[in-house]
């Protein structure tokens, strides 16, 4: 399937956090943009009544530093969709785990990210990360595996969770 064959809207993004700390004039005079460390983290969501599914995005960027990783960014938000037939490609397995089409769910992700990477780059203009954009998604290699924590947190009726995923041929 392709993402011509899912009706998907976006329906709300809503930011939870964002900070940037300028990094320290010691650590400035050597700045690489190839060593900051970018982590990704995505947590799921989803209210069926609505056809609803969401995606909580975690990201924190990271410079090597003297005593450790100097925490540059820390960027949350969760990104809601309006997926029409929600139920012919989301097979609820529990409180926190289901089980989606792949395409569907890589759809959403190469969304998530592309809006998260846009916000992102208007966040940070004119700093020293304005140039350093979050990857491009090619393949569902960010699903967090089963038996990962997981912790509930509730946004206007969609549940953003750690949810295990379990993707679907």
């Amino acid at each position: 399937m392709t993402p011509s064959d899912f009706s998907v809207t976006f329906s709300d993004i809503l930011e939870h956090e964002f900070f940037y700390h300028e990094l320290p004039e010691h650590l400035k005079e050597d700045f690489y943009a190839q060593n900051v460390s970018i982590s990704l983290n995505f947590n799921f969501g989803w209210h069926v009544n609505d056809s609803l599914f969401g995606v909580k995005t975690s990201i924190a960027y990271r410079y090597p530093s003297e005593q450790g990783w100097f925490q540059m960014l820390a960027y949350e938000s969760s990104t809601v969709y309006k997926v029409d037939n929600l139920l012919d490609y989301l097979t609820i397995m529990g409180d926190k785990s289901f089980d989606m089409q792949e395409d569907l769910l890589h759809h959403i992700l190469q969304l998530t990210t592309s809006t998260a990477r846009g916000i992102l780059s208007v966040k940070t203009a004119g700093t020293p990360l304005a140039k350093i954009y979050l990857p491009v998604i090619t393949t569902i290699e960010f699903i967090a595996p089963e038996g990962a924590p997981s912790e509930q947190q509730v946004q206007e009726e969609v549940v953003v969770s750690d949810a295990l995923v379990q993707v679907s041929e």
